[in-house]
């Protein structure tokens, strides 16, 4: 009887063995067949997208052969800008050799300035070389002020502190810069006065206006350049607009000649400026000592031309404030002033 049910036991195995693996190949076949189908549904969109390809190969065709039937267009001319006119050129002439005789400048209350030479080809231009003896109980600054070159005005920024009981050597620096804009090449004579002051910036006193002749100053001559367009000439006053001169610092700088035919040293402000109708404040204001002249420049900043949306200046409009530097007494408000940047 045993052996007889491990028999049938066996005979269902089979045939649950059988029939498990006929379902198994059903299901097999079953997803062949889908993947077939995916295949083709693939090739059938690989065919479309064949016939896509063809149809865009066959446009680009037609466009090669009407861009080959086209005319070369003709450029257009290119047109060269006028350049505007510039100032004074720098001049190209190499100044002569000079020298400046040693000489006492100051020998007053305990306070003694030399100078001892003079130098053509120093590092920021041609240079006076002074020696300061400073033999007071105090320690001193000493200013150059109302500097002159061949009569023209001459800013300086020398300042020498010596303190009490020593001495000390410096130099006064002439800017190469301003020395081209008023076309100076040789220097002949300069002027100059020296104020000197304490520690605490009081005053201890003034110098009168002082004349240093160079070894040329008895045969080299000055020219004058005033020409241009003259903006303003009254009550001894003379404004020239000269044109641009290309400062590598501050920018664009609009060149102004000026001539003081008075008894007073006078300052030149600009007010009310605008440049192309866009109120901007200029960089510019100058004292000029009687019966002298300068040349300076109405300078713009570039971060405000730049806020305006000013790429080019077209024109400059302006009035001009003209004082007594001392007493600050008003000699002339100009009227409005049009200046046409060419």
């Amino acid at each position: 009887m045993k052996n007889l049910i491990i028999i049938i036991i066996i005979v269902i195995m089979v045939f649950s063995m059988s029939s498990c693996s006929l379902a198994q190949k059903e299901d097999f076949e079953a997803e062949i067949d889908e993947l077939e189908d995916e295949i083709d549904d693939l090739n059938d969109e690989i065919d479309e997208f064949e016939d896509e390809i063809d149809d865009l190969n066959d446009t680009i065709d037609d466009l090669q052969i009407e861009l080959d039937a086209t005319p070369e267009p003709t450029p257009a001319p290119t047109l060269t800008p006028t350049p505007k006119p510039t100032a004074k050129p720098t001049p190209k002439t190499k100044p002569k050799d000079s020298s400046i005789d040693e000489q006492i400048l100051i020998d007053q209350e305990d306070i003694i300035i030399t100078v001892k030479g003079f130098q053509l080809d120093g590092y920021g231009g041609p240079e006076i070389e002074v020696f300061i003896e400073n033999n007071s109980e105090i320690n001193i600054t000493v200013d150059a002020k109302n500097m002159t070159v061949n009569g023209y005005m001459h800013e300086t920024f020398f300042s020498s502190d010596v303190s009490a009981g020593k001495k000390a050597n410096d130099t006064i620096t002439l800017s190469t810069t301003e020395l081209e804009l008023c076309g100076i090449v040789d220097i002949c004579d300069i002027e100059l006065s020296f104020s000197i002051t304490d520690e605490d910036w009081d005053e201890i006193f003034d110098t009168e206006i002082m004349t240093i002749k160079t070894s040329l100053s008895e045969s080299c001559e000055q020219v004058v350049n005033d020409s241009g367009e003259v903006l303003f000439e009254e009550n001894g006053v003379k404004i020239v607009y000269q044109g641009l001169y290309e400062d590598s610092y501050f920018g664009t700088g609009y060149v102004l000649y000026l001539e003081n035919n008075t008894e007073d040293t006078i300052t030149v402000w600009a007010r009310n400026t605008s440049v192309n109708g866009f109120m901007i404040s200029p960089y510019f204001s100058y004292d000029i000592a009687p019966w002298k002249r300068a040349v300076s420049s109405l300078t713009f900043f570039e971060d405000d031309l730049e806020e305006n949306n000013i790429t080019e200046v077209n024109e400059i409009e302006l009035n001009f404030h003209i004082f007594k530097t001392e007493s600050w007494d008003t000699v002339v408000d100009t009227e409005l002033i049009t200046i046409a940047v060419k």
